[in-house]
C-alpha cells in the first residue's frame, strides 16, 4: 500500500459529527448564533443523503402545536412510555421548541399537508392514543435533506465529506477536537475543536438480522453505534443501555409497520384472530413494549405469524400510505411488494419483530444530556439519535437546534485547548493497524461474528450467567481486533466500525447486569429478576469508560420526573 498522508485541518469552534438532521440543525443554529464561527460538518458519507432520513421521512412526531396539544402532555407521555427512567426536561425542551422548528422547516420549503380547514392534517401515535401529546403530520417532502442540504450551504457550513470520524479527543475533561480517514483521499484527519456536537445516529448494526445480510437492517445501516462509542471513549456518560430495542417491521424487508396501524389497520394471527383490539381477548395497547409483548406472546402461544391486516384502510389512506412508504421513506419499499405480490389494502402483510438496536431518538439509551444538549464532557454535546432523549425526528431536529447554538455560544467565550500528540498518535496508529497488516481476517468476518454473538447473549431473555458468559465471549471478540486486516480505506473505515460495535455490546451487558428488575417489556427482561421493582430502580444506570478502558456502572436520580 502506498504511504498513508496526514493532514491537520483548519481549526473549528464548532466541529458536528454527523450530516443528518440533528447535524444539519446544529449547523445552521450555530451559524444564526455567530455568523461568524468556523462551523464544520464531518459526514461519514454526504450531506445530500446522509443519516437516518436519506430519502426524507413519512411523518414528523412529536409536535407541540398549539391549541391542539400541550408540552406537559407530551412530557407525561414520554415518561410514562419511558417508564420514568429518562429525563423530564429534556422532552420539556424540545416540546417547547418543536413548533418553532416546524415553522422553520416549512419556510426552507419543507412541505406539510393540510386539511380542508386549512389546519395542519395530524393524528395521534398509534401507541400514546390516550393523550394530546404526540401531534404528527402525516407526510413531509420527500427531498428533505435536499432542503437542509441546500440551508446548510447558504450559511457557509464547512463540509468534511465521506470522512468518518473516528476519535473525539478530550483534554482535562474538555474537548479539543476529533480525528476522522477520509475515504477517497485516503489520509487520516485530524481537526482541532473548540466544541464537538455528537450526531452521528443509532446502532442499527448491532444486532443481526433474520436475513444474515449485514447491512439489511431497519434504520440507516451506516449507522454502527459510531456516536455511542466516540462518546464513550472520550470520557461521556450514557444511559439507558441496557434498554435493547427492536422495531415493528415488514417482515424480510425490514420496512416501517407501525404507520399502516397508526390508521385504521389491525394486527392479526395465523388464525385471523384480531388481537390488539378491545373485544379480542387481546391487549389494549399503551405502548411499545406491550406491541411487543403481544406478538412474542401470538408466536409462544402457536399462533404465529403475525400480520398487519390492512384491508379496513381507505382508498384515500392506501394512497397516502403507498405515497410515503414509496417515494419518500423507502422507495426500494416498492420493490420489495411488487417483488412479493403485496398490495397495501388487498392484502395480509407478514409483519415480525427487527433485529436488536440500540437508538436514543425512537428508544431511550444513549448520550446523558440535559435540556441544553451539553453531556459530562466540556464543550461536547449530543443530539438526535446518538442521545437519550426519545423524542424522535422532531427530537433529532430540536436538540440538533439547541445544541448548535450552545455549542457556538460557549466556543465564543473560549480558546483552544492543545491537543496530546501522543493521543492523536495512538488514535493513528489503531486506526491505521489494519491497512498496514500483511494478513488477517476481514472486518465483515468480525462483525458477522460479533452480532451474532449480541443475538445468542446480549440479547433479551436476560439473565446473570448468560450476561457473564456475554462478557467472556466478548472479550474474546475484543482479542481478535488485532487480527483485522483492511484491504483499503474503506474496509479500514468498517474495522472502526466494529469495534464501535463491540464498545456498544460491553456497554449493553455491564449495564444489564446492573439493573436487577425487568422493565420495557421485551427490552430489558431478566429470567432471574422478572419483576418490575420501582422502589428500588426507578433511577439511570449510567455507563461510563474507566482507567482500564473498560465500562463502570453507577447509578444516578431521575431528576424532575
Amino acid at each position: 500500500m502506498k504511504e498513508i498522508g496526514e493532514q491537520i485541518l483548519k481549526e473549528s469552534d464548532v466541529a458536528i459529527i454527523g450530516g443528518g438532521a440533528a447535524g444539519c440543525l446544529a449547523a445552521i443554529a450555530a451559524k444564526e448564533a455567530w455568523p461568524e464561527a468556523e462551523v464544520a460538518i464531518v459526514e461519514k458519507a454526504s450531506i445530500r443523503r446522509g443519516g437516518s432520513i436519506a430519502c426524507g421521512m413519512d411523518a414528523i412526531n412529536v409536535v407541540v402545536v398549539p391549541e391542539l396539544s400541550r408540552v406537559e402532555d407530551l412530557v407525561r407521555a414520554q415518561m410514562s412510555a419511558a417508564q420514568g427512567i429518562l429525563d423530564p426536561s429534556v422532552v420539556r425542551a424540545v416540546g417547547e421548541e418543536s413548533f418553532g422548528v416546524l415553522k422553520d422547516l416549512e419556510s426552507w420549503g419543507v412541505e406539510f399537508p393540510h386539511d380542508e380547514r386549512g389546519q395542519y392534517q395530524i393524528f395521534r401515535q398509534w401507541t400514546a392514543r390516550d393523550t394530546a401529546a404526540a401531534v404528527t403530520s402525516i407526510s413531509m417532502a420527500g427531498e428533505l435533506k435536499v432542503i437542509l442540504e441546500r440551508e446548510v450551504a447558504k450559511r457557509g457550513v464547512r463540509r468534511i465529506e465521506h470522512a468518518p470520524v473516528t476519535a473525539v479527543f478530550a483534554v482535562d475533561g474538555r474537548v479539543a477536537g476529533l480525528s476522522a480517514l477520509h475515504i477517497r483521499q485516503e489520509k487520516f484527519l485530524v481537526l482541532p475543536a473548540k466544541t464537538v456536537i455528537l450526531a452521528a445516529g443509532s446502532a442499527a448494526r448491532f444486532g443481526l438480522p433474520e436475513t444474515g445480510v449485514l447491512h439489511a437492517v431497519f434504520d440507516c445501516p451506516a449507522c454502527a453505534g459510531d456516536g455511542y462509542s466516540l462518546g464513550y471513549r472520550a470520557g461521556a456518560e450514557l444511559v439507558n443501555m441496557e434498554c435493547v430495542k427492536h422495531y415493528f417491521t415488514v417482515r424480510f424487508f425490514n420496512g416501517p409497520g407501525l404507520a399502516p396501524l397508526s390508521h385504521g389497520s389491525r394486527l392479526v394471527n395465523a388464525l385471523g384472530q384480531a388481537f390488539l383490539e378491545k373485544g379480542s381477548g387481546g391487549l389494549e395497547l399503551n405502548n411499545y413494549m406491550d406491541l411487543f409483548s403481544a406478538v412474542l406472546r401470538e408466536y409462544r402461544e402457536g399462533r404465529g405469524p403475525v400480520y398487519i391486516d390492512t384491508r379496513p384502510l381507505s382508498r384515500e389512506m392506501v394512497e397516502e400510505l403507498e405515497r410515503c412508504f414509496f417515494t419518500t421513506e423507502r422507495p426500494t419499499f416498492k420493490k420489495f411488494f411488487n417483488a412479493w405480490g403485496l398490495k397495501i389494502g388487498r392484502d395480509l402483510i407478514e409483519a415480525n419483530l427487527s433485529e436488536a438496536v440500540l437508538c436514543g431518538g425512537h428508544g431511550i439509551n444513549g448520550l446523558k444530556v440535559n435540556a441544553r444538549a451539553e453531556t459530562n464532557v466540556t464543550g461536547l454535546y449530543a443530539a438526535g439519535d446518538v442521545a437519550a432523549n426519545a423524542t424522535s425526528l422532531m427530537g433529532a431536529f430540536v436538540l440538533g437546534r439547541i445544541a448548535g447554538r450552545e455549542a457556538a455560544r460557549l466556543a465564543r467565550q473560549i480558546g483552544f485547548a492543545a491537543l496530546v500528540a501522543e493521543e492523536v498518535e495512538a488514535e493513528r496508529n489503531r486506526v491505521m493497524a489494519p491497512l498496514l497488516r500483511a494478513d488477517g481476517i476481514p472486518p465483515a468476518l468480525l462483525e458477522r461474528k460479533l452480532r451474532q454473538t449480541v443475538n445468542q447473549y446480549v440479547d433479551n431473555p436476560k439473565s446473570g450467567p448468560k450476561l457473564r458468559a456475554a462478557e467472556t465471549r466478548l472479550a474474546r471478540l475484543r482479542h481478535e481486533v488485532s487480527r483485522l486486516k483492511a484491504a483499503d480505506f474503506h474496509d479500514a473505515m468498517k474495522a472502526v466500525e466494529v469495534q464501535a460495535i463491540l464498545d456498544c455490546a460491553d456497554m449493553v451487558v455491564a449495564a444489564s447486569l446492573e439493573r436487577k428488575e425487568s422493565r420495557w417489556g421485551i427490552y430489558h427482561f431478566r429470567v432471574d429478576y422478572p419483576e418490575r421493582n420501582d422502589e428500588q430502580w426507578r433511577k439511570f444506570v449510567v455507563v461510563k469508560k474507566d482507567v482500564a478502558s473498560r465500562p463502570a456502572v453507577s447509578t444516578q436520580p431521575v431528576m424532575g420526573g
